[in-house]
């Protein structure tokens, strides 16, 4: 897959990220803004790299595959939506889990979410300015 289709997929999970959290439900909306970021990396990897990670491939794994590539400001965001989700899909959540993800928080993921996104958009665009013809797989 092109690395634009998977940057427009993460874009896609970012607004469901939005539209989730602005129905208040912020454990789906962080997940989504994890995925989003998965989509990302996974992006950013085949721009890079010209190859498809596995399928299933972790974001913290994402992350560290890509880590040469993103710069310093960038590691974070990542880092943090790796530390809380994917809660959802875990069974054993704690209340402390639940109780620390508030609006604000849950906000502040999907904007860090949203920065990465720009950034490797930035990055592609960049690429395509260079070298337009250059087929991806």
């Amino acid at each position: 897959m092109k690395a634009e289709l998977w940057l427009n997929r993460a874009d896609h999970e970012l607004a469901l990220a939005q539209e989730l959290l602005n129905a208040g439900s912020f454990l789906w909306a962080v997940s989504y803004a994890h995925r989003a970021l998965e989509y990302t990396l996974e992006g950013l990897l085949v721009m890079k790299t010209g190859v498809r990670p596995e399928r299933g491939t972790l974001l913290c794994d994402l992350h560290h595959a890509a880590r040469s590539y993103l710069p310093d400001t960038i590691h974070q965001p990542v880092t943090d939506l790796s530390d809380l989700t994917p809660l959802v899909w875990q069974s054993d959540l704690s209340a402390d889990q639940i109780k620390g993800l508030t609006e604000s928080r849950a906000r502040e993921l999907i904007t860090g979410a949203k920065k990465v996104l720009s950034w490797v958009g930035e990055e592609w665009e960049k690429g395509q300015s260079v070298n337009p013809a250059t087929p991806e797989e």
